[in-house]
């Protein structure tokens, strides 16, 4: 039987949890799940019963888990995100590789892995102090550590996968040229080769090679630039050194090019062509799609983008793509971009249901609050606030 000495409680109270009735000398799993409106959090501890068959939290201290000492309120100062899949696994494992913004993409990181994939992204520069500030400062080599933590983890299943969007996506094509432990690639929206001496990393201590856009190509529509034209020879100056070296990939990786043809930014036909036409003669397994829509293809159901402010470049910046059309092809490509990984590195686990709500509670109109008869002051009574609420689970399992 669980006991909770207060199943209401205030945020600053301390609870206390005890367990009795329980086998002696065997061990517990208890598990603290907080259902935020953002997510769920979660924590889990081990502690073995005594020779009554009582655990104490106050008393006891894990055999293992997410804290280790004796702590009364351990299950809660250890709660963290819960956004990977549930079990042991092992399982698929697809690295977000952020773009040339420098914003941590969790968000995307997490509704991919609400498909039953464990999922990792990261911050690569202008983020944390110790990051470089700008992308020439980085160094290609530092994406090999995210790559290789996610293959050591216990419950990855040694089939790792890239996922990119614009600069993203070009990263993690070329990511793929250096690491043989990726086993499937997904590139949305970007280009063939690196094309901007602001946006091209070190490699090997130095600069990389740039076949750099002609910028007086791009155009201006009521204000709004217009890169698309820039890109219009940019891939028969190519050499060697400026190329995607695709001959260095390993032939079992497989590649998924999605483009889309509306895109104001970069020009999605000859980007396409280029990268699947050189993946072919290197003899590589690759699937290429071509949709309506603007630039920033992301997961279904995100706002359609058209026009953003570029702070770098102190201007308007196209995306194109018509709303509608734009974010069905958000849809339909999430689908089948998500298939691609389940053929390729294998299906991730099945994220259980939950206590979904089942109306829907429309807020109070607040009363106005009456002053005293002078209006100069006006009397409050102090709320309380509740934390561990009906909203959160304790649940315990023997092992």
């Amino acid at each position: 039987m669980l006991h909770v000495d207060k199943v209401d409680s205030h945020q600053a109270e301390k609870i206390h949890i005890t367990a009795d009735g329980l086998e002696e000398w065997r061990c517990y799993t208890f598990v603290l799940r907080l259902h935020y409106d953002r997510g769920t959090y979660a924590s889990f501890c081990v502690i073995q019963s005594d020779s009554l068959g009582i655990i104490d939290f106050a008393r006891d201290a894990p055999v293992r888990g997410m804290y280790h000492d004796v702590d009364p309120m351990g299950l809660f100062l250890s709660l963290e995100p819960t956004q990977s899949p549930p079990g042991p696994g092992p399982f698929p494992c697809v690295v977000f590789i952020p773009g040339s913004n420098g914003m941590l993409e969790s968000g995307y990181a997490a509704v991919l892995a609400s498909e039953g994939f464990v999922t990792f992204t990261f911050a690569y520069y202008a983020y944390k102090k110790e990051l470089p500030r700008s992308i020439p400062e980085v160094d290609i080599e530092f994406f090999g550590r995210p790559i290789e933590f996610v293959q050591n983890l216990p419950y990855c299943n040694g089939k790792i996968g890239l996922i990119g969007q614009s600069f993203g996506g070009l990263t993690a094509n070329y990511l793929s040229t250096k690491y043989h432990q990726v086993s499937a690639v997904v590139a949305l929206n970007c280009s063939a080769a690196f094309c901007r001496d602001s946006a091209v990393m070190r490699e090997n201590g130095k600069p990389m090679d740039t076949q750099l856009l002609d910028e007086g190509m791009s155009d201006f529509v009521n204000g709004v630039l217009v890169q698309r034209p820039a890109f219009k020879n940019l891939y028969s100056k190519l050499t060697p050194t400026t190329s995607i070296p695709w001959w260095r990939a390993s032939k079992d990786t497989a590649y998924r090019i999605v483009q889309c043809y509306d895109d104001m930014l970069v020009d999605g036909v000859p980007s396409r062509d280029n990268i699947c036409q050189n993946l072919r003669d290197t003899g590589h397994q690759v699937e290429s799609e071509l949709v309506p829509g603007g630039h920033f293809l992301y997961f279904p159901y995100f706002p359609h983008h058209g026009i953003i402010f570029n702070a770098q470049i102190n201007l308007m910046w196209g995306f194109g793509g018509e709303c509608y059309q734009h974010s069905k092809s958000q849809e339909t490509t999430w689908t089948k971009n998500i298939e691609f990984f389940r053929k390729h590195l294998g299906r991730g686990a099945v994220i259980p249901d939950w206590n979904r709500e089942k109306k829907v509670v429309l807020p109070k109109r607040k009363e106005k609050k009456k002053s005293a008869a002078n209006n100069n002051f006006m009397f409050r009574t102090p709320s309380c606030i509740k934390s561990y609420s009906d909203k959160n689970e304790l649940t315990i399992s023997g092992i």
